[in-house]
């Protein structure tokens, strides 16, 4: 079975934010990462390149094989 590309990562949430040009959609993605983030209890975290993600589980995905994914994001 193939690995999940889709990750958690270290990159900021600051930096995603940050390579947003649209600063009303910037605004936008700030406003609704405090939200969720008050909804779910847990901090941003980028999961690959552009899913900010909020919380984590794993799941089995195959026999003995386990993958990990956002509850939210």
């Amino acid at each position: 079975m193939a690995e999940n590309k889709t990750k958690a990562t270290v990159v900021p949430v600051s930096e995603y934010l940050a390579a947003i040009e649209s600063e009303q959609r910037r605004t936008d993605v700030e406003a609704l990462i405090d939200v969720m983030q008050r909804v779910t209890g847990e901090p941003p975290v980028m999961w690959g390149s552009s899913i900010v993600g909020f919380g984590s589980y794993r799941y089995e995905c195959g026999k003995n094989k386990w993958a990990e994914s956002c509850i939210v994001g």
